[in-house]
């Protein structure tokens, strides 16, 4: 039996409020606005709280797909692999649509998904991240031990869902790489990259005096 759920008119504005469409199934990802101690905005965790919940509920609705507009240069690693992770756990199939830029944690939201496009101009950036470990030295042992998994399954991840090996991320992942929306293309980042539509201009009427 098919569900017809209905929304009044300021429940769906509360809902694009919150970056997320119901009607189209759409959730928005962007940065969080507020800077971080760097003056940064970032992918963090009310970030990736807020895109758990959207999807989790658009998924409990129905398993139709949902697409996921993506715009964001990157943050915690940790927010990142939590949407990747319910992505790939979803009974929906999810698109991801990168517009701007999907940097650093925000290329695993992107690699999450079944379908992955992006516009003509986007940035894409992968690298090793930034990392810090505190403690007494055996503390620090133990942290720069698991830092140093993580990165390898970032890199086993990149080999999953790309048409590059694992030891060609790890040589290009070793400094910030960049990649327009073609180079993307070409080392399976994205699926297909979203065309501009080309401009038909009428012809001018010449009018007699």
């Amino acid at each position: 039996m098919k569900r017809t759920i209905k929304f009044n008119r300021n429940v769906i504005d509360i809902l694009m409020y919150s970056d997320m469409d119901v009607s189209s199934r759409t959730v928005y990802v962007w940065d969080n606005p507020a800077t971080d101690e760097n003056g940064q905005t970032n992918l963090d965790g009310t970030v990736s709280k807020n895109t758990i919940k959207f999807l989790k509920y658009l998924d409990r609705l129905s398993n139709q797909p949902i697409t996921l507009i993506l715009n964001s240069s990157g943050g915690t690693v940790n927010d990142g692999y939590a949407i990747y992770d319910v992505i790939r756990s979803m009974r929906s199939k999810v698109t991801v649509e990168i517009v701007g830029v999907a940097n650093s944690a925000a290329t695993l939201v992107l690699l999450a998904a079944d379908k992955k496009l992006c516009h003509e101009n986007v940035e894409i950036m992968v690298h090793d991240g930034t990392s810090y470990a505190q403690g007494t030295m055996r503390d620090v042992e133990k942290q720069i031990d698991f830092l140093k998994k993580e990165r390898t399954g970032y890199y086993d991840i990149l080999a999953k869902h790309t048409k590059k090996p694992k030891k060609f991320w790890e040589s290009i992942c070793g400094n910030d790489s960049y990649f327009g929306a073609k180079e993307a293309l070409k080392l399976g980042l994205v699926d297909k990259i979203i065309k501009h539509k080309k401009l038909k201009y009428k012809k001018s009427i010449k009018t007699s005096n």
